[in-house]
């Protein structure tokens, strides 16, 4: 049974994420449908941060005369915010002075 292929590619901070389906027939019954929050979903499940779409799609797999089978999204990456240094907590000293009467 053919499933869906998905190829996700990163350059110079740009996603590209392509899907193709296969035709739906008797030896693939299933309906395949792939909007961008789907994509979206996808890709921030493997990791990725998404900022602003580039270019979006739609792809299904349904038996009429748009034969949408293949689709590419394009999305901005979110900028990785640098580590942050941790320091060693800075000891506070309560010692007070004792006064003789």
């Amino acid at each position: 049974m053919i499933k869906e292929s998905i190829d996700i590619s990163e350059n110079d901070g740009i996603l590209e994420c392509t899907i193709k389906v296969p035709v739906r027939n008797h030896m693939f019954p299933d309906l395949l449908v792939y909007k961008t929050r789907n994509v979206v979903d996808l890709v921030t499940k493997r990791g990725y941060k998404v900022g602003q779409v580039l270019q979006e799609s739609f792809v299904h797999n349904k038996n009429d005369r748009s034969q949408r089978y293949e689709g590419t999204w394009r999305f901005q990456l979110k900028p990785k915010a640098p580590p942050k240094r941790t320091t060693p907590a800075r000891t506070r000293t309560t010692k007070t002075k004792k006064t003789e009467e």
